[in-house]
């Protein structure tokens, strides 16, 4: 079952995780990653943020900008949330063009 997100091209990843998620004391950035197109990044939330995050979606979209920024998530402008992550929903995945 496909999930609906905005945009509606956004990938839902999939991939076996065995192990337990982490969940960090306070929001984690990871470094930046690139391809041709894309900037990457992706951002940890705390387990309170996770929750807050799941009230607003219930993990059916993405969020949006307005909506990071209210969870706590501070990064420059550009950034978009394209897709969602099971089994790890507290980890956001962030693009930006080139």
């Amino acid at each position: 079952k496909t999930r609906s997100a905005r945009p509606p091209s956004a990938p839902i990843l999939r991939r076996d995780h065995s192990s337990m998620s982490f969940y960090p004391e306070d929001i984690e950035y990871s470094e930046k990653y690139d391809d041709d197109e894309f900037t990457y990044r992706h951002v940890v939330l705390p387990k309170s943020v996770a929750a807050a995050m799941h009230k607003l979606t219930q993990c059916k979209r993405l969020l949006t900008e307005h909506e990071c920024e209210s969870l706590g998530v501070q990064q420059s402008s550009g950034w978009v949330h394209y897709a969602i992550h099971p089994p790890e929903l507290h980890i956001l995945l962030f693009r930006r063009p080139k």
